[in-house]
């Protein structure tokens, strides 16, 4: 928190106000940051904009209701919250009186907003954009139970609720609505990432060119049996003679031509051409 803090305001100076001109540099101690932070009234406005009627209005313009209806909950319980002066949490629980913990817990979205500079790492494609960054999303019913054809994906307890594409569309809705350029996640599993692209890219041309060498491979397998193996170590990477382990990047979606634009121009292209072409992955073996 107080490194987002201090990049937000490396770059700031105070301004003449005869002038017009920077005047001084802004000090700031993270001692005064975390004092300022403790008298901080927290909001529980989504996004310290959109209100609880707000939110449930958008989920049933958007059919998530509805959709939650047909599975067995008529009456969910949405809550806002906010964890610290800068990301909030919205739950939507299995009844209204239900408490906030498993198994009564459907989903649970984490977010905040900032300003990234430059995620891809790399020079020659440097950015900076206003984000909307989903810090943690997850749905489950825990009201279903796996099967050979909803096999357990790495990381779940429950399976899945299908609401994905739906929240989504609320999602960047919502960011549209602030002003935000881009809605950022950093996927923990290889199926997170596969489920947002192609809608979302990886900022990293070289992560990008791996992914997409990755779902080559695995293409004629089920996403939970691709998801699996890169968990378990069955992806071989032959250039390090080691097995391929999974690392979160930023992938993005952009909401303006600046940021669309980004992942369409000939040099982001041209890398991750270059990056998937220097992939040699292998399965170690065969996956049941």
């Amino acid at each position: 928190m107080l490194a987002r803090l201090k990049n937000r305001f490396r770059d700031l100076r105070i301004l003449d106000s005869k002038a017009g001109s920077p005047s001084s540099e802004l000090d700031v101690s993270e001692q005064e940051i975390l004092q300022d932070l403790l008298q901080h009234n927290t909001s529980d406005r989504l996004l310290g904009r959109f209100s609880e009627e707000q939110v449930v209005a958008a989920l049933k313009n958007y059919g998530v209701l509805q959709q939650l209806k047909e599975k067995g909950f008529p009456q969910p319980r949405i809550l806002i919250r906010s964890i610290d002066p800068f990301r909030q949490t919205l739950k939507i629980l299995s009844s209204p009186d239900a408490p906030e913990e498993d198994p009564y817990l459907l989903c649970e979205l984490r977010l905040f907003d900032t300003w990234l500079k430059n995620p891809a790492l790399e020079e020659l494609l440097e950015i900076e954009f206003d984000a909307l960054v989903i810090d943690w999303l997850l749905f489950q019913n825990p009201k279903a139970t796996f099967s050979p054809e909803r096999p357990r994906l790495p990381g779940q307890q429950y399976p899945g609720l299908g609401i994905m594409r739906s929240s989504m569309t609320a999602i960047l809705d919502f960011a549209k609505q602030i002003g935000k350029e881009a809605v950022v996640n950093i996927p923990e599993y290889y199926h997170n990432a596969a489920l947002y692209w192609p809608s979302f890219r990886f900022f990293s041309p070289h992560a990008e060119g791996e992914f997409c060498s990755l779902r080559k491979l695995l293409s004629k397998v089920s996403l939970a049996e691709a998801s699996h193996a890169l968990e378990t170590g069955k992806i071989h990477d032959e250039d390090k003679n080691a097995s391929f382990l999974w690392q979160p990047h930023e992938q993005g979606m952009g909401l303006t031509s600046r940021v669309i634009d980004y992942f369409s121009s000939p040099e982001y292209i041209r890398r991750v051409e270059a990056a998937e072409k220097t992939c040699h992955f292998e399965l170690q073996q065969k996956l049941k």
